[in-house]
């Protein structure tokens, strides 16, 4: 009896350490360090970058400007973007947005960032959201209007 107990003891505890291998191996799979997007860090200031980008909006109220880059390349994985966006905040990198329309292009983004880094906390239907070390990738999806919205933006710690 003794004996039988400890046999299915050692088992329990050896399937929970694989288990718990696995588990670990998944997450790290997905640990990709984000800081930027393109090659752009996160708080570069814009005259260091302003020379390939034209002015797109701002709103001196909220001190931001948003640009968009010059032969930007739209597509993000299988997707094509309708417009790429880089939000300067007091004159300093602190996100993108980008617009993309149609359910072919959400399915791609959504897929996309499923595989790049894993499933989303907080997602619901059409929305998700990614808490990186420095990065939040916020993604939504309307689709009465097929309008996808993808904001990736510098992590605050506040």
């Amino acid at each position: 009896m003794i004996r039988t107990v400890l046999s299915l003891l050692v088992s329990i505890l050896f399937i929970a350490s694989c288990a718990t291998h696995t588990a670990n191996t998944a997450l790290q799979t997905h640990e990709v360090k984000v800081d930027g997007f393109r090659g752009i860090e996160w708080d570069t200031p814009l005259e260091q970058i302003g020379w390939g980008m034209d002015l797109a909006g701002k709103n001196m109220a909220r001190g931001i400007e948003w640009y968009s880059r010059k032969d930007e390349d739209l597509s993000i994985g299988e997707a094509r973007m309708e417009s790429i966006h880089y939000v300067f905040y007091q004159d300093l990198f602190s996100r993108v947005s980008m617009v993309a329309r149609g359910g072919d292009n959400y399915k791609s983004l959504r897929d996309h960032f499923i595989a790049k880094y894993g499933e989303a906390g907080g997602a619901t239907e059409n929305s998700y959201t990614w808490n990186l070390e420095k990065t939040r990738i916020m993604f939504g999806y309307n689709p009465s209007t097929e309008v996808s919205l993808l904001i990736i933006q510098k992590n605050r710690k506040d």
